[in-house]
C-alpha cells in the first residue's frame, strides 16, 4: 500500500513538472514569436510612420497654398461676386468646398504636440485665410458646411491631440472680436452679404427665403426621379427634363437619384455615413494614424452637408481626386493590418 502511494504520488509530481514544463515552453515560443513579429513589423512600422508624416507635411503645405491664392486672387479683384472667376478657373461652390475640405489639415496642424509658437501664430492666420476665403464664396450652403465641420472639431480635437481650447482664453477672445469685427463691418458696406445672412436668419420664418426657392427645385426633382425610380436617366444633361432650368437639382443625393435611380442617392448616403462612422471608430479604437482619420472624418461631414442643398455627385476632378484618395487610405494598410493585430 505505501509503495502504490509513493509510485501514485511520483505520477503526480510528474504531471505537475511535466504541465509546468509545457507552459514555460508555450510562453517561451509565444514570446520568441512575438518578438520575430515585432521585427518584421518594425520596417513596416517605420514606412508607415515616415509615409503618415510626409503627407501630413504635403496636405498642410497645399491647404496653406490654396487658401492663401484663393483668398489673394479674390483680393485683387476686390472680393467680386462673379462665381467663376477663382481659383484655377473653377466655380465658388467648388472652389469653397475644396478649401473647406483642406480646412482639417490646417486644423490638425493647430492641434497638434510639438507645434511651436512660431507656427501655431503662421497656422492660426493660415486657418483664418481660409474661412475668410471660405467667406467670400458668398454661399451659405459652404457657410454651413464649414460651421458644421468647426463644431465637430472642437471636441475631436481635444480627444485626438488634447487640444483644449479653454487653454488659449486670450487669443480665442482676440479672434472671436476680430470675427464679430470683419462681420459687422461686412454686413454694413456688402449688399450680398448683408443679403445672404438675411436669407440665413430667415431659415426659421421663412424656408423659401432661406432656400432661395430651392423648395420647388427639390420638388421636381422628385416628381422626375419617381418617374424612373429605379434605373434613372444616366448621364445627361439636366435641363432636358426640368421645367426649372437650374443645371442640377440642388442636392448631391437627389442627383444620385435623378442620375442611376433612387438606390444610387441611398447607396450615395450610405457610403458617406459608412466612411464617417469608420473614420471616428479608428479614432476611438486608436486603429492607424489619427491625423488621417480626423481628417477623413471633418471632410466627410463637409461633403455630406454641402451635398443637402448643392449638388457635388458630379464634380470635377480638381475635387473627386484628392477627396477619393484620402477616403482610401481608410482601406489601407495603416488601418487594416493594425485594426487586425489588435483584434489578435
Amino acid at each position: 500500500a505505501i509503495g502504490t502511494a509513493y509510485i501514485l504520488l511520483l505520477v503526480v509530481v510528474y504531471c505537475k513538472v511535466y504541465k509546468t514544463k509545457l507552459e514555460e515552453d508555450e510562453a517561451r515560443r509565444i514570446a520568441e514569436a512575438k518578438t520575430a513579429a515585432e521585427a518584421e513589423e518594425a520596417p513596416d512600422k517605420k514606412k508607415d510612420d515616415f509615409f503618415e508624416k510626409h503627407l501630413c507635411y504635403l496636405s498642410i503645405a497645399s491647404a496653406v497654398f490654396v487658401s492663401f491664392f484663393a483668398f489673394a486672387k479674390r483680393l485683387v479683384l476686390h472680393f467680386s461676386v462673379v462665381r467663376d472667376e477663382w481659383v484655377f478657373g473653377m466655380h465658388a461652390a467648388l472652389a469653397g468646398l475644396i478649401i473647406a475640405s483642406l480646412l482639417p489639415w490646417i486644423l490638425y496642424a493647430i492641434c497638434k504636440k510639438r507645434t511651436d509658437m512660431r507656427h501655431l501664430v503662421f497656422y492660426i492666420a493660415a486657418a483664418l485665410i481660409s474661412l475668410s476665403a471660405i467667406f467670400v464664396t458668398y454661399y451659405r450652403t459652404i457657410w454651413i458646411a464649414a460651421a458644421a465641420q468647426l463644431i465637430l472639431a472642437v471636441p475631436l480635437s481635444y480627444y485626438c491631440f488634447n487640444a483644449n481650447l479653454l487653454n488659449h482664453k486670450k487669443l480665442l477672445a482676440a479672434l472671436m472680436l476680430l470675427t464679430v469685427a470683419v462681420l459687422g463691418y461686412s454686413y454694413q458696406n456688402s449688399y450680398i452679404i448683408r443679403d445672404r445672412v438675411d436669407r440665413l436668419m430667415s431659415i426659421g420664418r421663412d424656408f423659401d427665403t432661406f432656400a432661395t426657392d430651392r423648395g420647388e427645385i427639390w420638388h421636381e426633382a422628385a416628381t422626375l426621379i419617381s418617374q424612373r425610380k429605379l434605373g434613372g436617366y444616366g448621364w445627361v444633361d439636366y435641363n432636358n427634363f426640368a421645367v426649372i432650368k437650374k443645371h442640377h437639382p440642388h442636392s448631391s443625393y437627389l442627383e444620385a437619384a435623378f442620375i442611376a435611380g433612387i438606390p444610387a442617392g441611398v447607396l450615395y448616403g450610405m457610403v458617406l455615413a459608412a466612411v464617417f462612422s469608420l473614420a471616428l471608430r479608428y479614432i476611438f479604437t486608436g486603429t492607424g494614424p489619427r491625423s488621417i482619420a480626423y481628417v477623413v472624418a471633418l471632410m466627410i461631414l463637409t461633403t455630406a452637408v454641402a451635398g443637402l442643398t448643392e449638388a457635388f455627385f458630379y464634380a470635377s476632378r480638381e475635387y473627386l481626386v484628392p477627396f477619393w484618395t484620402m477616403v482610401s487610405l481608410l482601406l489601407s494598410p495603416l488601418y487594416v493590418i493594425r485594426r487586425k493585430a489588435c483584434q489578435q
